[in-house]
């Protein structure tokens, strides 16, 4: 896919070999310039979907490296650093065989997949602290980060035992909770992802294979009860997959032009990259495509976890989103048994130590 060109009809061409006019390694005197310039819009049409910067330095040299979105997902970021250390894995197929295979699968499915998520069109579920919307969405985000100790996340893996569902799962239906608490909505749509590699042949493959689905999260009388409603949700968005997120939106008619299409919140599990004995510094793009990004990275025996919200900053401040964190954490201590208190009942902590009190309004 890195030699790949992408066409206005969503087609891609593939060089068989490739083209040096296509891209380039380029040489900055300043490494201090390396995130703008790595941050710095890809023409996708012209050249390759990838981009190379070079900084050197006294003691090492920094090497950049940005991809388009169309061309690679989170696994492919692995891949390709792996491959930087690692001699290839021997591939079963490739992203043509992917991409061919996807669609006509979508094309099945298509109708049954658009029929499943027609009823949260029609849902919009606004945080108090949002009181007003411009009419045309507003990109600029930020993001804030707190911690996971290792306790809280062991939690977090017993609660998922006690209810034999995944950690992803706990995850949502404790993000839905919190959500609701400050929205007072009982049906919480959450934006997730599907890997798309659901097949051995996919493993080594370099490509976008993930899709966007919307995961329906209604609250129930009790916190397992709600927990097992948020795992047949969760079935049921991942068996109805199979066509492409912006499709599905498509077929519903105009999308809003104020916020995201289907879900206002998204939760995603991450991994930060990294390649045996050389320091990766990750630059993501502080672009808002839905009104909270939550990504939460489990700690390691070497490092701490954390909760990373991207937030559209048009609609939030940063105090707000960071209680926002810190009520999201301090939770997982209560996931076990009855599960998390009420969210107004909790007390307040400092930074480092958890939850925040309830916020009616930002800061």
């Amino acid at each position: 896919m890195l030699r790949s060109r992408f066409d206005d009809d969503a087609t891609f061409t593939v060089d068989s070999t490739a083209d040096p006019d296509r891209w380039r390694i380029e040489s900055l005197a300043d490494g201090s310039d390396m995130r703008r310039r790595l941050h710095e819009p890809i023409d996708v049409a012209s050249g390759y979907p990838i981009r190379v910067v070079i900084a050197p330095r006294v003691a090492a040299t920094q090497v950049g490296f940005a991809f388009h979105h169309l061309a690679v997902d989170g696994e492919s970021l692995r891949i390709l650093a792996s491959s930087l250390t690692e001699p290839p894995r021997a591939r079963d197929g490739d992203y043509r065989d992917y991409a061919r295979l996807a669609t006509a699968r979508a094309d099945m499915h298509r109708a049954a997949d658009i029929a499943h998520f027609a009823p949260t069109a029609s849902i919009v579920v606004d945080l108090a602290a949002v009181t007003r919307r411009r009419p045309v969405w507003d990109d600029r985000g930020a993001r804030v980060s707190y911690p996971i100790e290792q306790g809280q996340w062991a939690a977090v893996g017993d609660a998922a035992q006690e209810h034999r569902v995944t950690e992803l799962t706990v995850l949502r239906a404790t993000l839905a909770g919190l959500v609701s608490a400050r929205s007072g909505a009982r049906a919480v749509p959450i934006g997730a992802l599907t890997s798309g590699r659901d097949d051995t042949r996919w493993d080594g493959v370099v490509g976008m294979l993930v899709n966007t689905v919307s995961v329906l999260c209604r609250m129930s009388a009790s916190w397992p009860a709600t927990v097992e409603a948020v795992r047949k949700a969760e079935n049921e968005a991942f068996a109805h997959s199979a066509t492409a997120f912006t499709d599905v939106v498509d077929a519903l008619g105009p999308s809003p032009t104020d916020r995201h299409p289907l879900f206002q919140v998204m939760l995603t599990m991450d991994r930060d990259p990294g390649l045996p004995g050389v320091p990766v510094t990750p630059y993501p793009v502080d672009i808002a495509r839905c009104d909270l990004h939550v990504s939460v990275v489990a700690p390691t025996r070497s490092a701490v976890g954390r909760v990373e919200i991207l937030y559209a900053s048009a609609l939030f401040d940063q105090a707000y989103v960071e209680r926002l964190a810190a009520d999201l954490v301090g939770s997982f201590s209560d996931l076990s048994g009855a599960g998390p208190r009420p969210w107004g009942e909790r007390p307040t902590a400092s930074r480092s130590r958890g939850p925040l009190p309830r916020r009616r309004s930002p800061a």
